[in-house]
């Protein structure tokens, strides 16, 4: 058995998009989102929660333990007040002091900018949205309409999940309250504005001087829907003559998302196109992810894909 035909036999049966570029054939991580259970008031009335669910896209979120029922299971006004101030010169995650957006009795809701690349790349620190509350709640999310894809945060030591925004954000509500920093393993996710997407795959590529080697992955029939967006970052310019500068992430040979010197970093959403046979149902489809660089650059990119796991 080939390594392609291997993993055609890994998607067919798990309905996952499988990445078929490595030998032998690994489908990237998995991650499944799932609702977070009693989160969100059962009432506009119910002062237990005030989580901003109209407004909140994609998000992760984590519940810190109840080690002691007498006690708020977080200090909302101490979080508060940490997040406020101007980080310390060793922290990698944020760039700068927190903007409240609203405050409480008992929650609190902080823009952070964090920063988007490893390695004092010079773009612009990408804000997440922070909700925390005095049961314990800790949600980091992006605004409503932003692409999933922005959660990514480019690292050559680590180019999966492990380090994306919400989960880095997530940490610094917790290291605020003095408490252990959680993984991108410890948290749940859920996208506000498809409840019904349970699951969730991201593809990294890379580029220097011209085209990535590509990664192929297939998208079984029985997949319906997928929520899709891309983003690529130039990691390092060495062009020379003025030459214009510029990176892209393509889908098939069609370009998704296009950066240049003055974006350095761009986020997209798209829509993956998928055969469909005389009744309109989609077929089974191969699509080859690349991103390529102009000149002697490097250049980094993702795609994301969000779906209803059948």
């Amino acid at each position: 058995m080939t390594a392609a035909t291997l993993a055609a036999g890994v998607w067919l049966f798990s309905a996952t998009p499988a990445d078929s570029s490595s030998v032998p054939a690994i489908a990237p991580e998995l991650t499944e989102p799932t609702a977070p259970v009693s989160l969100v008031a059962p009432s506009p009335d119910d002062p237990d929660t005030a989580f901003p669910e109209d407004q909140a896209g994609f998000s992760a979120y984590y519940r810190v333990d109840d080690q002691d029922s007498a006690k708020p299971r977080l200090n909302v006004v101490n979080v508060t007040s940490t997040l406020l101030d101007k980080p310390d010169e060793s922290n990698t995650a944020r760039s700068g002091p927190g903007q409240q957006k609203e405050l409480g009795a008992n929650f609190g809701i902080v823009e952070l900018p964090m920063f988007a690349a490893v390695g004092g790349h010079p773009v612009e620190p990408r804000k997440i949205t922070v909700y925390y509350d005095d049961r314990g709640w800790v949600v980091a999310y992006l605004p409503k309409g932003e692409p999933t894809a922005a959660i990514w945060r480019h690292d050559t030591a680590d180019p999966g999940l492990n380090q994306n925004l919400l989960v880095l954000a997530i940490n610094e509500v917790l290291h605020a309250a003095e408490l252990t920093s959680v993984t991108h393993d410890g948290v749940g996710y859920y996208h506000w504005q498809y409840p019904d997407c349970n699951a969730f795959l991201l593809f990294s590529s890379a580029a220097s001087g011209g085209e990535s080697s590509p990664v192929n992955f297939v998208i079984p029939p029985t997949i319906a829907d997928v929520q899709a967006s891309a983003a690529v970052l130039i990691t390092s310019r060495y062009s020379k003559g003025g030459d214009p500068v510029s990176a892209s992430v393509a889908l098939g040979g069609e370009t998704v998302v296009t950066a240049d010197a003055t974006t350095l970093l761009r986020v997209e959403k798209f829509v993956i196109k998928r055969p469909t046979d005389e009744n309109d149902d989609h077929q089974t489809s191969l699509h080859k992810m690349s991103v390529t660089v102009s000149g002697d650059d490097t250049a980094a990119g993702v795609v994301m894909l969000l779906y209803d796991k059948p």
